[in-house]
């Protein structure tokens, strides 16, 4: 471990943890994403076939483009992501 960088650890593996972990990693930090469950474990709880609310470009991780079939994307399409 490089004594002359920041530690930095990122707790919950969700799209927000996910979106942290991406910039610290811009950043040059090297971060340690820590979860109880598996990535996106809080998505995956969701109910099958649920739509959400928000448009896929708003749902982005990290600049990587979110596709969907339709106008909102599902559960299924996010967890795909």
């Amino acid at each position: 471990m490089d004594m002359d960088r920041e530690n930095t650890l990122i707790v919950g593996a969700g799209p927000i943890g996910l979106a942290c972990a991406i910039s610290a990693k811009r950043r040059g930090l090297d971060p340690l994403v820590i979860d109880a469950g598996a990535a996106v474990n809080s998505i995956l709880h969701y109910p099958t076939g649920m739509s959400f609310f928000t448009t896929p470009e708003l749902l982005e991780i990290g600049g990587h483009p979110f596709t969907c079939a339709a106008e909102k994307p599902t559960r299924e399409e996010a967890l795909m992501y």
